[in-house]
């Protein structure tokens, strides 16, 4: 009896820091955290400060420390095809049903030049309609490939070749498809991934998964738990594939606006719930319920709590500038919390110290400083940031 007690004891010891091991290894794996953003999901498009701002914040608030990032979308369905929000980029070619932004305006550039710059991942996401797909990812590729935030394409499933005779519910993708998708986007980068969404399984393709992340965007749940239940049958069927997940709808706001903390809450609960996800995103259509317009974050997590992870200096924004600019940088985790030195100048490209922006001991946190260049030439300069024994250095364009 003894024997058998002792086995029983250390079987279930063993079985307990098995299942530590795997719960630490589940909440390593959410890999990005962010927002979904689309044109038509806000009265007023935010900028590229907000963006930064709220993926930051976003992504600070769980343990596994993802990176910050955005589910861009941009192409919608419309005339039964797919309408991109950017110009042609083989303007003397037309392509069946497929249109493009009536001016020469590029509405995305700026945009992820600010991600790129910044460390925001980004999915670059269409809605095809009837449109070959094949053919939005070159155009697609085309026209951002150059971008070093994108980290993928996805393809909206309740929006391909939907019609009244699959209810307005989009098609089911084969297994062939999506597997053709896969290779015609790592064509233009090996490690691009690819997602499709939907809120149906049955929508998803049936056993292909290399190189995917599936989506789940369902909504209109009477509370939390039936939220959770969905979403775990999405992150089992898929399993050991990632899934993702957008959550945050108006039709939900009945039950998640009494929550403390919305996005962080439901986030954890999706973790606990499904183990293999790797990104979640708050719809941009209830962003500013959480996130207002003015939104500035006060710290980002690391391990340790929230407190920056490492001193960061961010590019200008904006950049060009005329004649004002904000400069963003972060101070980590000092041990007993002890101030550092912290300089913050600019100077011209002969070396020349033309402003003292910062000169003081800092705690850490998050910083922005505005910069003036009214009284300057048009030219390049130099911001340099010295925090302790660490200097990191970054250029701007004044133009007048």
């Amino acid at each position: 009896m003894k024997i058998a007690h002792n086995y029983f004891i250390n079987f279930a010891f063993f079985f307990l820091i098995l299942l530590l091991i795997c719960n630490e290894s589940f909440s390593q794996s959410l890999v990005r955290a962010g927002l979904r953003s689309s044109v038509y999901g806000f009265d007023s498009f935010p900028d590229s400060t907000w963006w930064y701002n709220v993926t930051s914040d976003m992504a600070s608030k769980f343990d596994a420390n993802p990176e910050s990032a955005v589910i861009w979308i941009l192409g919608n369905t419309t005339n039964n095809g797919c309408y991109l929000n950017f110009p042609n980029p083989n303007p003397d070619s037309s392509y069946s049903d497929i249109y493009f932004a009536w001016d020469d305006k590029d509405f995305n550039e700026s945009f992820l030049d600010n991600f790129d710059n910044n460390g925001v991942k980004v999915w670059l996401q269409v809605e095809p309609g009837f449109a070959d797909v094949s053919t939005l990812i070159d155009l697609v590729f085309t026209q951002y490939g150059h971008h070093s935030s994108i980290v993928g394409f996805g393809v909206d499933v309740e929006w391909y070749k939907t019609s009244s005779d699959n209810n307005n519910e989009g098609v089911a993708v084969t297994d062939e498809e999506v597997e053709s998708w896969v290779n015609k986007i790592r064509s233009y980068n090996e490690n691009y991934q690819l997602f499709t969404k939907h809120w149906l399984i049955s929508k998803m393709p049936p056993t292909y998964r290399d190189g995917m992340v599936f989506v789940d965007d369902s909504q209109i749940f009477s509370d939390m738990n039936s939220m959770m239940n969905e979403f775990e049958d999405w992150g089992k069927a898929f399993a050991p594939a990632k899934v993702a997940f957008q959550y945050g709808y108006e039709s939900d706001k009945i039950w998640w606006e009494s929550l403390s903390d919305p996005p962080k809450e439901i986030g954890d609960e999706i973790l606990r719930r499904c183990p293999n996800t790797s990104d979640l995103y708050w719809v941009d259509f209830t962003a500013h319920d959480i996130w207002p317009e003015n939104f500035v974050p006060t710290s980002i997590k690391n391990d340790n709590g929230t407190v920056p992870k490492k001193i960061l200096l961010n590019q200008n924004y904006p950049n060009p500038f005329n004649p004002d600019t904000i400069i963003r940088f972060s101070i980590p985790s000092i041990k007993n919390s002890v101030p550092v030195k912290t300089q913050l100048k600019v100077y011209d490209t002969l070396g020349k110290e033309i402003a003292t922006l910062i000169d003081e001991d800092m705690h850490q946190g998050i910083y922005e400083v505005n910069f003036t260049a009214e009284n300057l030439t048009s030219g390049i300069y130099y911001y340099k940031l010295q925090a302790g024994n660490i200097i990191e250095t970054k250029k701007m364009i004044y133009l007048k």
